[in-house]
């Protein structure tokens, strides 16, 4: 019965992976063949009014210079950490049989704020900027739910 079931997650996952590298092979290889190039790639993402500059600049940073299997290990990785994200809710909701609430967009700021911080530091010291902080006086107040008058 072991064997059985091994066999069968070898075999699941073994679909997995060809299912995935076909639909890659759907949306980025078959353009690429079609004559597509990685500016006409990014141009799709950019808008019609973006002028060149900006154009090659969004398939730098998207990635669509790189090699292909470069390309795939990247967006596998993101279908891998989307199904685990899902599959996490999914167990919650049902150990804990309660429904699913979205904890919002700022969920992880919240949980730690001073990681947060320092990796906006970061970028923009990336972008060429100089960041000095100071904190709010009235930030304690702000996380309290206390409203100034």
């Amino acid at each position: 019965m072991g064997t059985y079931i091994i066999r069968r997650l070898i075999g699941s996952i073994v679909l997995l992976v060809i299912v995935s590298m076909i639909t890659f092979g759907i949306f980025f290889i078959i353009p690429r063949l079609a004559g597509a190039t990685a500016e006409s790639l990014a141009s799709r993402y950019v808008g019609r009014t973006a002028n060149q500059a900006q154009v090659e600049e969004a398939a730098q940073r998207l990635g669509f210079n790189d090699p292909m299997y470069v390309q795939y290990g990247r967006w596998a990785k993101a279908i891998v950490a989307t199904a685990h994200k899902i599959l996490t809710i999914a167990f919650n909701v049902l150990r804990t049989g309660t429904p699913y609430h979205d904890l919002g967009h700022d969920y992880f700021d919240r949980l730690n704020p001073a990681r947060a911080t320092k990796k906006l530091v970061a970028r923009l010291e990336a972008l060429g900027h100089h960041v000095q902080l100071s904190p709010l006086a009235r930030s304690n107040e702000k996380r309290q739910g206390l409203r100034n008058p």
